[in-house]
């Protein structure tokens, strides 16, 4: 059968802990999570084909396909499932094709960071610049942020 752990507590791996922390509760795995997400901006959904978050304890990771089909040219990608805690989480396009097509692949698209606000921003090499994800331009990608959720 599975390992059932009750309401509130986890495993505890401190007896193995080599790191600095110093409290039991940074030992402790409390909280493991997968599903979908909705990406919108604006108010308008994404159509995804793709777009799932893996959720061990305050780490999230996001995988995602999907194609701008909220009627603007965006800068950002919204709703994320869980409030970002840092800002020092990042985003990345592993694929990025102009008007949804196969054989139009944009190299210039790199991804950018995750705001406390909760959107992944575009921006360019790393700057304050922002790219813009026209209508129906599709990406592939994936982003890490912390949370408190």
């Amino acid at each position: 059968g599975n390992l059932v752990v009750a309401s509130g507590h986890g495993i505890d791996f401190s007896a193995s802990e080599g790191g600095t922390g110093t409290s039991s509760e940074a030992s402790l795995l409390a909280d493991y999570e997968t599903g979908t997400w909705t990406p919108a901006t604006g108010g308008s959904n994404w159509t995804a084909n793709t777009a799932i978050y893996v959720k061990v304890g305050g780490l999230v990771n996001l995988f995602f396909d999907i194609t701008n089909g909220t009627g603007a040219n965006r800068t950002s990608i919204e709703n994320l499932p869980f409030s970002v805690n840092s800002s020092h989480a990042e985003w990345h396009v592993a694929y990025y094709a102009v008007g949804g097509s196969t054989t139009s692949v944009e190299a210039e698209r790199h991804g950018g960071y995750v705001s406390t606000s909760g959107a992944l921003i575009t921006t360019v090499g790393g700057g304050t610049s922002n790219w813009t994800i026209s209508t129906t331009d599709r990406i592939i990608g994936r982003a890490t942020y912390y949370t408190t959720s």
